[in-house]
């Protein structure tokens, strides 16, 4: 699945950015 990969990167960039704590 292609878009699996992308939605991994989106995932974890998600998790990166809660942690710092910005909230998108």
């Amino acid at each position: 699945m292609p878009g699996e990969t992308e939605t991994t990167i989106i995932s974890i960039s998600a998790e990166s950015v809660s942690t710092i704590g910005y909230v998108p």
